[in-house]
């Protein structure tokens, strides 16, 4: 119980149970060093006195997750003594970026310093090694603290007694074998990251985070120059080759979730993807700024090595061709459980189409956007997605100037229902929670909007009169069978001056037209929201839903 009541204190509240008394302090120990991070600063900085020094290598065998940006506090946990070598379960060091010299000043003081009153009896304690002699005699200068050498050499020396980890985080910096200076083309360029690989512990891993981003130029990498044939040529051959290394090492069983970080300028070199291979239950795909090479030749190789993918997030916008986007929506054998996709300009009818190869098992969709799609195409997938649960567009606060967002016109989609002779009946049901989608062309005949005296633009003037009544039940009748829905956005809460021009408001003040906004938007959510609640329920009793305003029916 102790333990789950430590969970929910602040590193401050436990440094002042700490104080209470010696029981106190002997209890909430464990708890206290439980997490150390290291982040922006070094490990002089942070533990400067030497009781804190003393503190620090006396419970470091408490500490189940390290983080760190700081070569000296990772050698400190590659070499001292009174690390357990099954104690860490969690470690992420990010070590590429070298910390800029800032100018000398008095540290805060540490949270906590233990006192003699709450210690128990240092006798008792067999000595051990300060801080400064562990970074002495590993050859760190303490004094300018950031001069290190051979950083994928500890790396590897940590994970080898790190055998209970279940999540690893690593950068580019982890995979130099000399580094003199973080960021140097001259010196640390030589690449160990499948050595350091080939010392991952298996037995427990179950998160793996691999950030390139930053990463120099590889040797032996083709220039941009070369044609797609032999680019893909040598891509696919240094695959094969570092794959037949990493075979020969335990595969990570335990593994589900995979995330993978690029440069998005700089091409990755291909044989980095060969880890795969020891990959077979990987659920869960996490990749952001991925260069558009590796995009083009992971899909097939996604295929062989993880056929028990499921998941894929995709973070942040890309120029990727339709084709580049198809061929990833291709790689999961099983079909996709969960898709996050970001703004993809190209994002066309090929990625649709792949996209739709998963539909029968697909659960959860976001597309932040797609750029190349005909009008209507959503429609297809709201046809086809049966067990569907959410489906998500771009997040409020996150639009810009070049987010296109999934849009579905009532009028246009029903006509292709009655006069293109489809069906076109959603296949979403009860099973839906969460239904985002601008929703346009759903006529009303009956309300009008006026802005200082004069009417709104009418953007359904063109729509035949006599199908507005029946467009707005059959869209009703649509969104009537969605009865398990827990939060329903059809339009846009974000201030949007385009869709308030197009009705022609032209307000005089950015504050005024804020307004303005939000009483338009809520008038049109109110009549429209209205309408689907009392359709609920009533899928044959649409049509007799009515309301009299001023003597004017919802019919007429």
């Amino acid at each position: 119980i102790i333990d789950i009541i430590a969970t929910y204190l602040t590193q401050q509240d436990l440094a002042h149970c700490l104080c209470v008394n010696h029981e106190w302090h002997t209890t909430l120990t464990p708890s206290f060093w439980r997490v150390v991070r290291v982040v922006d600063e070094t490990i002089l900085d942070r533990f400067r006195t030497k009781e804190t020094e003393e503190a620090l290598c006396r419970n470091c065998h408490h500490i189940r997750v390290a983080e760190t940006t700081d070569l000296g506090f990772l050698r400190f946990l590659a070499t001292h003594r009174n690390l357990a070598t099954t104690n860490l379960q969690s470690l992420t060091l990010r070590l590429w970026k070298e910390k800029k010299a800032q100018p000398q000043s008095s540290p805060p003081e540490p949270s906590f310093s233990p006192s003699s009153d709450n210690n128990p009896d240092i006798s008792e304690i067999a000595p051990t090694p300060s801080v400064t002699a562990v970074l002495t005699e590993s050859g760190i200068s303490t004094t300018t603290g950031c001069v290190v050498t051979e950083a994928a050499w500890m790396v590897q020396m940590l994970l080898r007694r790190s055998k209970n980890l279940h999540t690893l985080s690593l950068d580019e910096g982890c995979f130099r074998n000399t580094i003199n200076s973080i960021g140097d083309d001259e010196t640390g360029n030589r690449d160990e990251f499948h050595t350091v690989f080939s010392v991952i512990p298996t037995a427990y891993l179950e998160r793996l985070e691999i950030s390139f981003l930053g990463a120099p130029a590889l040797p032996g990498r083709p220039s941009e120059q070369q044609n797609l044939v032999e680019r893909t040529k040598h891509a696919v051959d240094r695959i094969k080759h570092a794959a037949s290394f990493h075979q020969s090492y335990e595969p990570f069983l335990a593994l589900k979730e995979l995330v993978i970080k690029g440069s998005y300028t700089t091409l990755m070199d291909s044989s980095r993807q060969a880890f795969l291979v020891r990959c077979p239950n990987v659920e869960t795909l996490c990749i952001n700024r991925l260069d558009p090479f590796t995009i083009f030749t992971m899909p097939p190789f996604l295929q062989y090595t993880c056929p028990k993918l499921s998941s894929l997030d995709w973070i942040r916008g890309t120029m990727d061709s339709d084709e580049n986007i198809a061929e990833l929506l291709r790689a999961s054998v099983l079909g996709w459980r969960v898709l996050r996709l970001p703004m993809m300009f190209w994002f066309g009818s090929l990625a649709l189409e792949a996209l739709m190869e998963s539909i029968e098992t697909l659960e959860e969709l976001r597309i932040e956007g797609c750029g190349q799609l005909r009008k209507n195409a959503i429609l297809d997938l709201l046809c086809s997605a049966k067990n569907l649960r959410r489906l998500e567009s771009v997040a409020d606060g996150k639009r810009t100037e070049e987010t296109i967002e999934l849009k579905l016109h009532a009028y246009e989609a029903y006509l292709e229902h009655v006069e293109g002779q489809m069906d076109r009946t959603w296949a979403l049901g009860p099973s839906i929670e969460f239904l985002q989608l601008k929703l346009l062309g759903v006529p009303r005949p009956d309300v009008w909007y006026n802005q200082t005296g004069q009417r709104l633009v009418d953007l359904n003037a063109e729509m035949d009169v006599a199908l507005r009544f029946e467009v707005q039940r059959w869209i009703y009748t649509q969104l009537s069978r969605l009865t398990g829905v827990q939060e329903l956005v059809l339009g846009i809460t974000d201030f949007d001056q385009e869709a308030l021009t197009n009705y022609g408001l032209s307000p005089p003040s950015t504050t005024t037209l804020e307004a303005e906004a939000g009483t338009f938007e809520e008038d049109l959510a109110t009549v429209f929201v209205g309408e689907w609640i009392r359709a609920v329920g009533r899928v044959e009793g649409v049509e007799d839903v009515g309301r009299e305003e001023d003597g004017a029916s919802d019919r007429d």
